[in-house]
C-alpha cells in the first residue's frame, strides 16, 4: 500500500464512522486525524470487550 492509498483509507474510514463529509475530514490536520481514529478504535475495543 503507497502513502497515498493509507492517507485516503484514513479519509474514507472517517468519513463512513464519524459521518463527515470529505471536506469536513480533509480541514482536519492528518495528526489530528490519526488520533481520532486510534481513540474511536480504544473506545470500540473497550467496549466490545465489555459486551463479551
Amino acid at each position: 500500500m503507497t502513502v497515498y492509498e493509507g492517507v485516503l483509507s484514513c479519509y474514507l474510514f472517517a468519513m463512513r464512522e464519524f459521518n463527515s463529509s470529505f471536506a469536513e475530514i480533509d480541514n482536519l490536520d492528518l495528526e489530528t486525524l490519526l488520533d481520532l481514529i486510534s481513540v474511536y478504535d480504544k473506545i470500540n475495543d473497550n467496549t466490545s470487550n465489555k459486551k463479551k
